[in-house]
């Protein structure tokens, strides 16, 4: 009887013991779901995407802010390869440094913020900021990546950009952008040889339009004489507004003095044609200096400053013609 008193105790305790363990484990699963249900509603809550993927690049989750960033549902994306959301270029450079991190290799990507290019649904390309982190999961090793679409910060960025580098009201290059473009001009002409020139334009009388009409009817005025010299220069050549009606084009691979002569008398023709403006015939000419370079121009500053020398040459020979600088 002692025996089988003692059977009955070691078995309740067993079931006991089980009971017991089954009610933490109960208690651990609703723990973990409570877990997981916070760490869903935390990431569909936030504004970027966050995308996990395997060590195969297979997507393991995809939040409901990738949804409106790339305009695929979360079921078109699961299971399937990341690749999906990269531009096909960089596809094969993802893949293969993958495979090799997940070989042992060294990932300097990982805990960075990169800028990169994604795809969307609608197969177009978009700038994206790009946060990698790397996690294990129940041994299994995934990577987690924090997506942000900055599409709006680039063409922010991409108009200040053209604000400080362009004239509002011509649109041409400005004297920064001026400055830029023609100290590499200056660098190409060393390197391969070849001729450059510089053209300073100043507009003949023009004050008088702006006294007599306005500064409506001057504004039309420069916004028409900037076509006409951009219709009338070549495609390899640069045309900036530098002040109030001064303009410069640089001329790179210029045949000497008479294939800039050509041009020069081309611009003339094109310039003192009449402007139409509110049933009034405006009329200006211009004077341009043209200076090359060579062993004392051989600086950006050094060649505007003899091009608009010559400028004040041609004016002083009657306005409405060209002179070249030439060196003493």
């Amino acid at each position: 009887m002692a025996n089988n008193s003692n059977g009955s105790k070691s078995t309740a305790n067993l079931e006991l013991q089980i009971k017991t363990l089954q009610s933490e484990l109960k208690e651990e699963q609703i723990v973990r779901v409570r877990a997981e249900t916070r760490l869903n509603t935390i990431l569909e809550s936030v504004v970027d995407a966050i995308i996990s993927i395997n060590e195969k690049g297979i997507v393991q989750s995809y939040n409901r802010a990738a949804e409106q960033i790339f305009g695929y549902s979360a079921e078109e994306v699961l299971d399937h390869n990341v690749c999906m959301l990269m531009p096909e270029n960089f596809r094969s450079k993802h893949l293969h440094g993958l495979e090799r991190y997940t070989a042992g290799g060294k990932a300097s990507i990982l805990g960075s913020c990169v800028e990169v290019t994604g795809l969307n649904s609608k197969g177009c390309d978009f700038p994206i900021e790009l946060t990698i982190s790397e996690i294990n999961i129940n041994t299994e090793r995934q990577f987690i990546g924090i997506i942000r679409d900055i599409t709006e910060r680039k063409e922010a960025e991409e108009k200040i950009s053209y604000l400080a580098h362009h004239d509002q009201l011509t649109k041409l290059p400005n004297r920064n952008m001026f400055n830029i473009h023609l100290e590499r001009a200056i660098m190409r002409a060393k390197r391969n040889n070849t001729d450059l020139a510089l053209m300073y334009l100043d507009l003949d009388k023009f004050k008088p339009i702006n006294d007599d009409f306005g500064h409506d009817a001057g504004d039309a005025v420069l916004q028409e004489v900037a076509s006409r010299i951009k219709r009338s220069i070549r495609t390899t050549d640069t045309v900036a507004r530098i002040g109030g009606d001064e303009f410069v084009v640089v001329l790179e691979c210029i045949q000497g003095t008479a294939n800039a002569s050509q041009l020069a008398k081309r611009l003339l023709a094109s310039v003192e044609e009449p402007v139409s403006y509110k049933d009034n015939s405006l009329q200006v000419g211009v004077s341009i200096g043209i200076s090359f370079l060579s062993d004392i121009t051989n600086q950006a500053e050094k060649l505007l400053k003899t091009a608009d020398t010559a400028m004040y040459s041609a004016k002083k020979r009657g306005r409405n013609t060209y002179c070249f600088f030439h060196e003493e």
